[in-house]
């Protein structure tokens, strides 16, 4: 659901599951809320907070996560809270810059947010995105020479 007024955007997802354990004949409905609340200061300057949570049993079906969490949607939504707040300005119609601050808690202390076995592979995801964004600077920078 989106709506806009004014300079403010508002915009939520919500899904829920519900789930069958077969083995101890139990009925669960799990949930993974989104709330964004978007401000446009000015032109080219604008803010966005917005608050997440999923409860422990959430399954993220789609590995094609949303980018709201950073690198942390690489490992799901599961069992986790978070606020953010996102600070954009907009250089020109090519160039937007992101500041991103992301506060995590584990919904429920006594269960996991996420498999820990894929820390490693968190780890190497994030170095190879962070390769990219350089790569693609360096691109960038070696195609403005080429046209000026």
């Amino acid at each position: 659901i989106k709506h806009v007024w004014g300079n403010f955007t508002f915009v939520t997802e919500n899904m829920y599951q519900t789930q069958t354990d077969f083995v101890n004949n139990d009925d669960s409905v799990e949930h993974n809320v989104n709330i964004d609340l978007a401000y446009q200061l000015s032109s080219p300057l604008g803010l966005k907070l917005s608050y997440m949570q999923a409860s422990a049993g959430y399954d993220q079906l789609y590995v094609n996560r949303h980018m709201y969490l950073g690198i942390i949607d690489i490992v799901g939504r599961k069992n986790l809270e978070a606020i953010s707040l996102v600070g954009k300005y907009q250089a020109d119609s090519a160039w937007t810059f992101n500041a991103q601050l992301h506060m995590f808690n584990r919904k429920d202390e006594n269960d996991a947010a996420y498999n820990q076995a894929l820390q490693l592979l968190v780890i190497w995801m994030k170095s190879i995105l962070e390769m990219n964004l350089i790569l693609l600077l360096i691109m960038r920078k070696m195609s403005m020479k080429s046209f000026v």
